[in-house]
């Protein structure tokens, strides 16, 4: 067998490491079996006779671009920041409360309708209505993970009602984004691996200083498999390639 038919039978995978805009560091978005490099024309049609009636036009290619997609399989932190897409801000911490010292209260209450107490992971959780306490599961429900206490139609926290509530929470760690709308803030840089079965050393690497990055496609959910979103780049500046020799 000879470096040609080498070369012809590569089964390549891939690695993609991607660099915010702003970040000093490179996020590993996982290694890729399947994934999908794909090129993009924009023509612009040229004038080139017109007599009478006839017109003879040609179609040239303006502008010629470079772009991979990858469906993800894993999360984890940083992914999440690439995933938003949008300006992080600094990391905060939901401090743990002991009940009954967290309070809120909602004013004018309707049936059926959901309030937020701004908190996560509660505890020890007391509904009141002018000091008289509501039953869980008759008069509300409480998500505890959430912090959405929803008021029960038919029970006896009656619309107008106003609630006060007490309760505990336990410490946790949050990551705060904005501008996810923003999709101008979708840039960076990216380098791309890939793989032979012939050595560790990858059969070609794509760097591309500047890239503009999105997330295509429905995120749906059926409760049982795993979240797949596919993350689409396209070069902004020229890719510099190099090929391992063989």
């Amino acid at each position: 067998m000879n470096k040609g038919d080498i070369a012809t039978k590569a089964q390549l995978t891939a690695r993609f490491l991607l660099t915010a805009a702003g970040k000093t560091y490179a996020v590993n978005l996982g290694d890729f079996d399947k994934y999908k490099r794909t090129f993009k024309r924009e023509g612009s049609r040229v004038l080139v006779a017109e007599k009478g009636f006839h017109r003879e036009t040609h179609d040239l290619t303006s502008v010629v671009g470079i772009g991979w997609e990858f469906t993800l399989r894993e999360f984890f932190g940083l992914v999440n920041e690439i995933m938003n897409a949008g300006t992080k801000g600094a990391d905060t911490t939901q401090a743990a409360v002991t009940a009954p010292s967290g309070t809120a209260s909602f004013n004018g209450v309707t049936q059926g309708a959901s309030y937020l107490i701004g908190k996560y992971n509660l505890n020890t959780v007391v509904v009141q209505v002018s000091a008289a306490t509501k039953t869980l599961g008759t008069d509300y429900d409480i998500d505890l993970g959430s912090g959405e206490l929803y008021i029960i139609p038919g029970g006896t926290i009656a619309n107008g009602n106003n609630v006060s509530v007490t309760f505990g929470c336990a410490s946790v760690e949050l990551e705060n984004y904005t501008a996810l709308d923003k999709a101008g803030l979708q840039k960076g840089s990216a380098v791309i691996h890939e793989f032979d079965q012939h050595s560790e050393i990858p059969f070609r690497t794509t760097t591309v200083a500047q890239v503009q990055y999105w997330f295509e496609g429905d995120e749906e959910h059926d409760g049982k498999k795993p979240a797949t979103p596919t993350i689409k780049i396209m070069a902004i500046t020229k890719p510099v390639v190099v090929h391992r020799k063989v």
